[in-house]
C-alpha cells in the first residue's frame, strides 16, 4: 500500500480488524506533515500492517528511483523469521537488488530491531545475523522488510 497526502496532513485507516506494525496495534496511522508518504506491506497472517516508511515526497524519486518498477512503485518484500535455534538467517528478496533498503522489527512490539544485516550476498538475498550475546530469536519473533 502507498498512501499519499499531497496538500494536507492524513490519517490511513486499517479496514476491518486489521492494525499497524504490532499486534492489538493502532487502527490508523498519521500522516502528520503534508507532502509526506508511507509505504506498507500487510502480513494476511497476522491481520498487521508494516509501515515500512514514511518520507517527504521530495524524498520518493531519489529514495526509490533504482527500485521503481514500470508502474512507479517500489518493489519490497517483508517476511517473519525465528526458529528458536538460530542467530543468522538467509532472507530471499528476490527484488534484483544487492544493496535494497531494510528494517527489522520485533512482531511483539512493533519496535525496530539493531541487526547486523549483511548486503551484496547475492542480488536476491540479505543475511540476518544477530550477535552472540543477544537472546537466539523465537519462531516468528521478528519481521523484516526489504525494499528496492
Amino acid at each position: 500500500m502507498l498512501a499519499v497526502g499531497f496538500t494536507s496532513a492524513m490519517n490511513v485507516k486499517a479496514g476491518g480488524s486489521d492494525v499497524f506494525n504490532v499486534s492489538a496495534g493502532p487502527t490508523s496511522y498519521a500522516l502528520g506533515v503534508v507532502g509526506q508518504f508511507v509505504v506498507c506491506e500487510y502480513n494476511s497472517a497476522n491481520a498487521i500492517w508494516y509501515v515500512e516508511d514514511h518520507l517527504p515526497l521530495a524524498s520518493a524519486d531519489a529514495r526509490y528511483a533504482s527500485s521503481a518498477s514500470t508502474s512507479g512503485m517500489a518493489k519490497s518484500y517483508g517476511t517473519l523469521f525465528g526458529d528458536g535455534t538460530n542467530r543468522s538467517y538467509t532472507v530471499t528478496h528476490n527484488l534484483n537488488n544487492a544493496y535494497p533498503e531494510t528494517r527489522v522489527t520485533e512482531v511483539s512490539t512493533g519496535y525496530d530491531v539493531d541487526v547486523e544485516v549483511q548486503k551484496n550476498v547475492t542480488a536476491n538475498t540479505v543475511i540476518v545475523a544477530f550477535e552472540a550475546t543477544n537472546a537466539i530469536p523465537t519462531t516468528n519473533q521478528y519481521h523484516i522488510t526489504a525494499i528496492g
